[in-house]
């Protein structure tokens, strides 16, 4: 692994496109969470366990977002600031951006699995009793895992690395030539096992639920297969690949770097490689509440009808009371 590197550091001259691309990407992330929310809201028919646990889902989807968004706003002001400061919001950033993306790959772990017990009905507890569970597991052990890593003074960035490991401002796990292993272990343990471990597990969970309402069984709806399931919920065999086409460039970059320092000697080209995906990372790490919005909001027949109707109603109201007045 390398870094802390002057010919490995992300090129300073693109920061201001990164962050353009980081901030425009969570502008939209958090719309489109605001829209999740209000939907569940708004449309009650939709309140099943599988939208129960996107709702909480989009909760961590969205603390994302605004993580990247104040380490965006802190790089600008940071100058005005002293080094002590930056660097404490540097590893509480780093922290809750962590923390999150945790979160929400155990849940969407746990959505996975939640419809691979519906359409199965192979459950041994009630839905009620496993969203509490898919909760406490979903929320509390990423909460150890980022306690154990600011115990240890793993979490922000050193004080001579500005953007060597990492996409735009935003913090994440210390990286220094000295205790490489170190670093190179807390990257896989606050983030990027458990990424790689969610694209096989759900990937794996959604073809064998494709395969089975598909071919073997043949329903037409999920409704046929369980009542606690809508028909719409099938968007949910894409999270996967949602997932995996906004993260991956994320992924491959660590991969990258977590080879032996001496790969950039052997591949050279390695950089401007690097340079190219983490435009790719900007864009696409804070994505995911905007992709849920995709999925589970404008590609949901019944969610987009209903939110259409909501928001032409309520501006039709509000011009009659206009024209009374």
């Amino acid at each position: 692994m390398y870094c802390n590197e002057p010919q490995n550091a992300t090129n300073t001259n693109n920061t201001n496109t990164v962050e353009a691309l980081t901030a425009v990407s969570c502008s939209l992330s958090i719309l489109g969470a605001c829209v999740i929310f209000l939907s569940y809201i708004v449309i009650p028919e939709i309140r099943n366990p599988t939208r129960k646990l996107v709702t909480w889902l989009t909760v961590a989807d969205l603390l994302q977002p605004f993580g990247y968004l104040s380490a965006i706003v802190a790089e600008k002001v940071g100058h005005a600031t002293s080094g002590d400061v930056n660097n404490q919001f540097c590893t509480l950033q780093s922290a809750v951006t962590s923390y999150a993306s945790l979160v929400s790959f155990f849940l969407t772990t746990a959505i996975a699995l939640h419809l691979f017990r519906a359409v199965n009905k192979r459950g041994c507890i009630s839905n009620s009793v496993f969203i509490i569970s898919a909760n406490i597991v979903s929320w509390g052990i990423p909460a150890v895992i980022i306690y154990v890593a600011l115990s240890e003074n793993m979490l922000g960035r050193e004080q001579d690395d500005s953007q060597t490991f990492g996409t735009g401002p935003w913090c994440w796990v210390k990286c220094d030539s000295g205790k490489t292993s170190k670093s190179l272990l807390y990257m896989l343990l606050t983030g990027k096992a458990f990424e790689i471990q969610c694209y096989i597990y759900t990937a794996t969970l959604y073809c064998l639920l494709k395969w089975k309402m598909y071919i073997a069984r043949r329903f037409r709806s999920l409704n046929e297969v369980n009542p606690d399931l809508r028909d719409d919920d099938k968007n949910f065999l894409f999270v996967w690949l949602m997932l995996l086409s906004i993260r991956i460039w994320g992924t491959i970059r660590f991969l990258m770097r977590a080879i032996p320092e001496d790969y950039s000697k052997v591949s050279p080209n390695m950089t401007a490689v690097d340079n190219v995906f983490v435009y790719m990372q900007a864009a696409g790490d804070p994505a995911q509440a905007f992709c849920n919005f995709i999925l589970f909001c404008l590609l949901d027949n019944e969610v987009r009808v209903k939110l259409k109707r909501f928001v032409f109603c309520r501006a039709s109201q509000y011009e009659n009371v206009d024209a009374i007045r």
